[in-house]
């Protein structure tokens, strides 16, 4: 259970009160930037070199690797070593259950962008002095 407060979850519409879908939890792993970053990446390429993705992310080796070992625990990409013109390289590959959970979080995160949030703004303005909305700073 995420929580036990009443603005944790709504059992009626299975969204928490900020509308954010349940379901997107079960991709938090993915949300992460540079795992998301990767995946989109190795989404529009067969395969892409550890250099590329690194120096595409502008990212440290420390970073690169850490996020690559989790990708690879999941079983959202591969790493072979092979041998492209006469020099050691590191190819990723994306699998299959990467490729499907990326695409149904693009899903639900379009889903989700796309959905009006159902509190009233104007509600909130009417209920809002302007100074909150508009603090003085000195």
């Amino acid at each position: 259970m995420i929580g036990s407060s009443k603005s944790v979850k709504k059992e009626a519409d299975n969204v928490l009160e900020t509308n954010i879908p349940l379901e997107m939890f079960k991709y938090k792993f993915l949300m992460n930037p540079i795992r998301l970053a990767m995946v989109k990446m190795l989404s529009v390429h067969d395969n892409l070199t550890s250099i590329q993705i690194k120096n595409s992310l502008e990212i440290s080796w420390d970073e690169y690797y850490t996020n690559i070992k989790a990708l690879e625990s999941k079983s959202y990409i591969t790493v072979d070593d092979n041998f492209d013109k006469e020099m050691r390289r590191q190819f990723v590959y994306l699998q299959k259950e990467g490729r499907q959970d990326y695409i149904n979080l693009m899903t639900l995160l379009q889903d989700f962008a796309d959905d009006p949030l159902s509190l009233d703004v104007n509600q909130i303005h009417e209920n809002t002095d302007e100074e909150d909305l508009y603090p003085k700073h000195n």
